[in-house]
């Protein structure tokens, strides 16, 4: 029950009497009108060309022309932004009504430390970070998360590339038509051996077209954040883990309703080096086929 509806009923127990007179929808707007209070959680990773123009139209310091300046800066940004979740959105719905059509976004985690435990020292000393790659298939809202350690791999775009080759060989042939959402992470998502590695799936005739979109900075917020939050949850309940697998069957059992949550455990040789491998076959930089015209 949201703050809302509680406070709400907490009206009605006090004011029984006026139960079939104040609904819900008139309570809430005449809150919201007569009382300067929010209900929510305290904000987290806050876009900072928000940030900037909030703060230059509150400023008392700037003059009223500067404070338009910034309020139609920042009526762009928003746009901007709204334009790629209605984007995200207009995909997402036809990849409900059509089996050729797949929409996927990838993510890293926030890095997990190796032993985790309440005991102080533990602070100063050098913990393994424990890695957490996830690809999540809008349409089916289906995930998989591979899971290891700095030992094991690094984060760049030869372990992206591995994990989308490896979750392409996973869906049906019957898709030909690819929608790639990722924030634009230069050194794992948006660079030239993600591109190429996409580039020689639609030359090899795996997919017919694939169509790549990178959100706003500062906007980036997609479903591979929620089912982060949905894993830290569960973290958040144990005060000692030991082992990579420890984390690997809370990930599996933190969604508790289908689909849940896949785990794939990497291995050094699961990474294959498409950073040296495109060269061969690609220029770095090419001519635009518009341009030639």
């Amino acid at each position: 029950m949201s703050d809302g509806k509680k406070m709400y009923s907490y009206f009605i127990d006090n004011n029984p009497s006026l139960e079939n007179v104040v609904k819900y929808e008139y309570y809430l707007k005449y809150f919201n009108d007569n009382f300067d209070y929010r209900f929510g959680r305290p904000q987290v990773d806050v876009c900072s060309t928000c940030e900037e123009l909030n703060t230059k139209i509150k400023s008392p310091t700037l003059n009223d022309i500067a404070k338009r300046v910034a309020v139609a800066e920042l009526v762009v940004h928003k746009n901007r932004a709204k334009k790629f979740y209605n984007k995200f959105n207009e995909i997402a719905e036809i990849c409900k009504n059509r089996r050729d059509v797949m929409a996927i976004t990838f993510d890293y985690m926030q890095n997990l430390p190796l032993p985790f435990m309440p005991v102080q020292e533990m602070f100063y000393l050098r913990k393994l970070w424990f890695y957490v790659f996830n690809i999540h298939d809008i349409g089916k809202n289906r995930s998989v998360f591979y899971t290891y350690t700095e030992g094991t791999a690094k984060r760049g775009p030869n372990e992206v590339c591995s994990f989308l080759n490896n979750f392409f060989n996973t869906i049906p042939d019957e898709v030909k038509e690819l929608h790639v959402f990722s924030d634009a992470c230069g050194g794992q998502n948006r660079n030239h051996t993600v591109t190429r590695m996409l580039l020689a799936m639609t030359m090899n005739n795996r997919f017919s077209i694939i169509h790549q979109y990178f959100p706003v900075r500062g906007h980036s917020f997609l479903p591979c954040d929620r089912n982060f939050s949905v894993i830290k949850r569960v973290v958040r309940k144990f005060d000692r883990i030991y082992v990579p697998s420890q984390y690997e069957n809370l990930i599996k059992t933190a969604k508790k309703f289908s689909p849940t949550f896949e785990v794939k455990s990497i291995k050094n040789d699961d990474i294959l080096d498409f950073h040296g491998w495109w060269p061969q076959y690609f220029k770095k930089t090419a001519i635009d086929i518009e341009k030639k015209r």
